[in-house]
């Protein structure tokens, strides 16, 4: 097959240093690259290393991404751009409308997780819930208003 993987959504925001800061913080996420300009658009992820593997080079003249001598490793990447449009707001899109509603995060625990979340501030819209495909998930919001999920898929 030609397609192997997702490999990122990209989230357009007037604030981005502000998203930059969260996601790295109560995400635990890390800037993978950056195109270095201010202000900047960025990468960001879980998965950081030097060569190896399937790593898709970043650096170099065709590269529109880089941090040199850095490669972004396996794994689906987060881009975070910066844009001068704030409407709509996300959180006043209906979360039934059509196009791209929400981005899930895969965890090994919903209840640690989530813990971890609230003490980094988090709401959550609801209580967890069963997932489509086997598991729990729960949703929540960024400090922009676009929504997530926490999903623990069953381990059987």
């Amino acid at each position: 097959m030609m397609f192997s993987a997702i490999d990122h959504p990209a989230i357009f925001t007037s604030q981005i240093q502000r998203l930059i800061d969260w996601y790295c913080g109560a995400m635990g996420m890390q800037v993978l690259a950056s195109n270095g300009k201010t202000p900047p658009n960025v990468l960001l992820g879980y998965d950081r290393e030097m060569g190896g593997g399937q790593d898709v080079p970043l650096t170099g003249a065709t590269a529109p991404y880089a941090i040199e001598g850095w490669r972004v490793a396996r794994g689906t990447v987060l881009e975070l751009c910066y844009t001068k449009d704030t409407q709509p707001a996300p959180a006043d899109v209906s979360q039934l409308a059509p196009g791209l509603r929400h981005l899930a995060f895969r965890v090994a625990n919903l209840d640690t997780a989530c813990a971890q979340l609230q003490a980094a501030g988090v709401s959550f819209l609801g209580p967890a819930s069963s997932a489509l495909g086997g598991g729990r998930l729960i949703s929540f919001r960024d400090p922009e208003g676009n929504e997530l999920q926490l999903v623990e898929r069953d381990r059987s």
